[in-house]
């Protein structure tokens, strides 16, 4: 008999975490909370008794980030510059530094922060590694690209480029043998 898997849309909520966990569902991480917020809720996801299906792990745990992919740092900041990401401004109050205001959530001020994953192979990836790393480890990358952010065609080369690039790289990664150093260590 084939198992149909159902994916459960994750944000900031233990409750929704934990029921992912115990029905035996795909945990998905949407792309607006903090590495720190995701590697806890994917504690949490880990710790849940699962009560439908094997043991929990971290092959199973989807992430969402923005990904764009093109020559550089500074063209994706230019091809991205009249993005609009005002309709998720509720979900990403959290990203606003003290002191700041909406003004400080652009593309531009994002990558350069490092939480959009914009600009030449190289930097993409690395970015993906780190986010990677500090939360010990994920199965599945969900690139968010945005429908408008660019035009298509750039849309389009970028997530050419991922795979062509990026992709083959990530694929050697296995989360379930990732070791997460602990303050005790």
């Amino acid at each position: 008999m084939t198992r149909i898997e159902v994916g459960i849309a994750c944000s900031r909520s233990d409750s929704t975490v934990e029921l992912t966990a115990e029905k035996g569902f795909l945990p998905l991480f949407q792309w607006t909370p903090t590495v720190a917020q995701i590697k806890g809720m994917i504690d949490t996801y880990l710790r849940t008794p699962h009560q439908r299906c094997a043991a929990p792990a971290r092959s199973r745990v989807r992430i969402g980030r923005v990904v764009y992919v093109t020559d550089s740092v500074a063209a994706a900041k230019r091809e991205l510059a009249d993005a609009e990401i005002a309709h998720a401004y509720g979900r990403m109050q959290h990203l606003i530094p003290p002191g700041g205001s909406n003004a400080d959530l652009t593309f531009e001020k994002m990558i350069d922060r490092g939480f959009f994953l914009c600009g030449d192979p190289d930097t993409v990836y690395d970015g993906i590694k780190r986010v990677y790393d500090e939360i010990g480890g994920f199965g599945t990358l969900l690139l968010i690209v945005g429908k408008d952010w660019a035009t298509f065609e750039r849309r389009t080369r970028s997530m050419e480029r991922f795979m062509a690039e990026i992709a083959p790289r990530l694929a050697k990664l296995d989360p379930d043998k990732v070791q997460v150093a602990t303050a005790a260590e």
